[in-house]
């Protein structure tokens, strides 16, 4: 994004703000579907100055004849650290997913009266139905609600940790240097 406009450090700033303000919306947004919408939104507009900017910074310093090279380094770079990345992200969610269900489930007491009543309405309701085994069917969805409030619990988390490492990039973008006006892009393909 040229100068003139927000500038070199606005235009980084503005990208991870973005993202990370959207991974935040989508963990404290609540039950607006507008906020989740728009968190949406925020996290693709912030993506797409990602890339650009991200280019922009790689090879915006290379002189023209080592850009073919550094190209292609910075697509490796950029496909290894998004694998890296994605795999850190499926670790940490299988600890949350454990931790939560773990959470949650110790909570749920057998002799607690609300649990009680609430398996003893499911199971009425679903002999209502014709259901065959009530009582095994109304644990089953009470496991299953469990399950579901273990996953979105698991994903706010991802979100925030998501949202901590795009607030650690906006505070080393100061740290980098500026392309220099004169040096063109030279022939790139």
């Amino acid at each position: 994004m040229p100068d003139t406009i927000i500038g070199d450090q606005g235009c980084r700033s503005l990208w991870a703000s973005l993202v990370g303000g959207s991974c935040l919306l989508k963990q404290f947004g609540g039950p607006i579907k507008l906020l989740g919408s728009f968190g949406a939104a925020m996290r693709g507009c912030g993506l797409i100055l990602c890339f650009a900017t991200l280019s922009t910074i790689a090879l915006g310093t290379m002189p023209p004849h080592k850009i073919q090279s550094a190209s292609g380094l910075f697509n490796l770079t950029r496909n290894l650290g998004g694998a890296i990345g994605l795999a850190v992200l499926s670790t940490m969610n299988d600890y949350f997913t454990v931790f939560h269900r773990t959470e949650l489930g110790s909570a749920m007491n057998v002799g607690d009266p609300l649990l009680a009543d609430r398996l003893a309405a499911s199971a009425a309701n679903l002999a209502a139905h014709g259901v065959a085994n009530p009582e095994t069917a109304a644990l089953a969805q009470q496991v299953q609600m469990l399950n579901r409030e273990a996953a979105v619990m698991t994903f706010n988390n991802l979100f925030v940790l998501i949202a901590g490492f795009l607030a650690l990039s906006i505070l080393v973008i100061p740290l980098l240097s500026r392309a220099k006006p004169d040096q063109g892009s030279g022939e790139v393909h």
